[in-house]
């Protein structure tokens, strides 16, 4: 789960590789909409220099279930389908269409040592990158590797321990400048010569889906549970959650796992941790 993954982690490179997995072929659709997310949500949060990311698939993926039988785990919208999950995100521009298209690598066993945070689109994929280390007789049971649907619930959780710890309203307002994104206010503040020190400020959670499309959060945020802070609408009543097209409920998964996952990460940077820009 999330802790054996936190304790795994390791920031004494000052940034992380998240390398999204799909056993579902051949379109490897959700891994590619994982991958596009997450790197969306970073963009929006100030923390794509920390976090990178990469979508990955099995050249001998089994086949989607059919006539001919298949994984009974997988549902209708399997191969090609997957294709309309992201077809159900709104406001889609040209460069975000040239995102989802771009392929994913071909998984290999070396990818496990490469990436920091291996992340499964489901179980069957889980069991797949294991049952190949296992062929290999290598450890089967890595912290590092976890499903993706384990941080569904990371934002609300962790929403929920801030406001209890004070945080979002104890957060730091006072001008100054410290490593990590420069601003313009901090610029103002900037004395040559004087060498930035300590680790980047610890940022509250934020809103849910802050600098993202509205349209995100009507059409793919109502089927999760209301956060702490949000308006009473983010959340849609049972009868408006039946009425939601599948592949817009599956696509939202993916968003909220996402969100929980990025805001994860960000909270695992050690407090006590020495950067580049802190030597004596």
């Amino acid at each position: 789960g999330r802790g054996r993954l936190a304790r795994s982690l390791d920031w004494t490179r000052y940034h992380l590789w998240v390398y999204f997995l799909d056993a579902r072929g051949p379109s490897f659709a959700r891994a590619r909409l994982a991958r596009f997310f997450f790197e969306r949500v970073c963009q929006s949060r100030g923390s794509a220099n920390l976090l990178y990311c990469a979508a990955g698939g099995f050249r001998d993926a089994p086949p989607p279930p059919g006539p001919e039988g298949g994984n009974p785990e997988w549902g209708p919208e399997d191969g090609d389908g997957d294709l309309a999950v992201a077809a159900a995100v709104p406001e889609l521009h040209a460069d975000d269409l040239q995102n989802l298209l771009v392929p994913p690598y071909e998984f290999s066993l070396a990818d496990i040592g490469i990436y920091d945070v291996v992340v499964a689109v489901d179980e069957a994929t889980r069991s797949l990158v294991r049952a190949k280390l296992m062929e290999a007789e290598r450890c089967a049971d890595l912290d590092h590797i976890c499903l993706l649907d384990d941080f569904a619930d990371a934002y609300d959780i962790m929403r929920v321990e801030e406001e209890a710890e004070g945080l979002a309203a104890a957060a730091d307002d006072t001008p100054g400048i410290g490593p990590g994104l420069l601003t313009a206010e901090g610029l103002k503040n900037l004395r040559p010569g004087t060498p930035l020190r300590g680790t980047p400020k610890r940022q509250p959670l934020g809103q849910l889906l802050e600098g993202l499309p509205q349209a995100w959060r009507q059409c793919l945020w109502q089927g999760g549970p209301a956060s702490e802070g949000e308006n009473d609408d983010a959340a849609a009543a049972p009868q408006e959650v039946a009425a939601i097209e599948g592949a817009e409920l599956q696509a939202g998964v993916v968003l909220r796992s996402v969100v929980g996952l990025e805001r994860m990460l960000c909270r695992s940077v050690p407090q006590d941790m020495r950067w580049w820009n802190d030597e004596e």
